[in-house]
């Protein structure tokens, strides 16, 4: 399994941009900065240089300044508007800063905290939104869905089902 788009480590692009209208590319430059990428304008942050750290994911879930696109609340535009899961997106704040969002379904406590149920793609971006962000991306759900955190040298995870290339 290999990630699917654009993808940058340490400098070195890894795989070349995928085409996706409601792809996103989250871009880390020289300095630190991150941002995110529509994928028209891949193409010029790739031609510029200077990106140390890149991955493309699918799809955009806040765009512009906080605009949910169209074809997550649109029937027939490609995404499945009705579909229910677990989610994992990460989102750009108004000051920069960035929120990892994972939704797990915990009714059934401990049994069923990895079910994929929960949000669909529209209440994920919603959620985000009412955050303060202003872009967001998807990323792998469903039962892919996992998350590890580091805090003092102390590791919390959220496991998924499904391993995932970049995890």
């Amino acid at each position: 399994i290999v990630p699917w788009g654009w993808t940058v480590m340490d400098g070195l692009e890894i795989r070349p941009p995928g085409v996706g209208p409601l792809s996103q590319a989250v871009v880390t430059d020289r300095s630190g900065a991150v941002r995110f990428v529509p994928p028209d304008s891949i193409e010029t942050v790739r031609a510029a240089g200077g990106t140390v750290m890149a991955f493309q994911s699918y799809p955009s879930l806040l765009v512009g300044d906080g605009e949910i696109p169209a074809a997550l609340t649109t029937p027939g535009q490609g995404v499945g508007i009705t579909h229910r899961d677990a989610r994992l997106a990460l989102c750009q704040l108004t000051d920069g800063r960035l929120l990892l969002l994972l939704t797990r379904f915990d009714g059934l406590g401990q049994v069923g905290e990895s079910i994929p149920l929960g949000l669909t793609l529209a209440e994920t971006a919603e959620l985000l939104r009412g955050e303060g962000c202003r872009r967001a991306v998807a990323l792998d759900g469903g039962i892919s869905a996992q998350l590890a955190v580091r805090t003092g040298g102390e590791w919390e995870a959220w496991r998924g089902w499904r391993k995932v290339p970049l995890g």
